[in-house]
């Protein structure tokens, strides 16, 4: 189990780490493809119970679970600015659209 646990951990950081480079070259297409995933994953992770565990397994998996969590905090950051990004195109779409609309509506009287 702690081998398992361990692995598991160590699968969710490496895969921290792939979304935070797609989240800073900022190809978001891919980062939103593979955040559900990793999300999905520390559900799982979650679940885990380490109570079990012997005193050297649980002190082990408890480290690699607060490298997780720190390392988490760094990716989340990366969501806020996306969101930001996003508002200001459906912003600039939105002016578009009006404007489309008030020419069509100059051009057909």
């Amino acid at each position: 189990m702690c081998n398992e646990a361990v692995a598991h951990i160590e699968h969710m950081l490496e895969r921290q780490q792939q979304l935070l480079s797609l989240a800073e070259q900022q190809a978001w297409g891919a980062f939103s493809e593979g955040i559900e995933h990793y999300r999905q994953q520390m559900i799982l992770l979650m679940e885990v119970d380490i109570n079990p565990l012997e005193e050297t397994c649980r002190r082990e998996v408890t480290a690699r679970l607060a490298h997780l969590l720190t390392e988490n905090a760094r990716l989340m950051q990366h969501i806020p600015v996306r969101l930001t990004a996003l508002r200001s195109e459906i912003t600039a779409l939105q002016k578009s659209r009006h404007s489309a609309r008030a020419y069509n509506e100059i051009l057909l009287g």
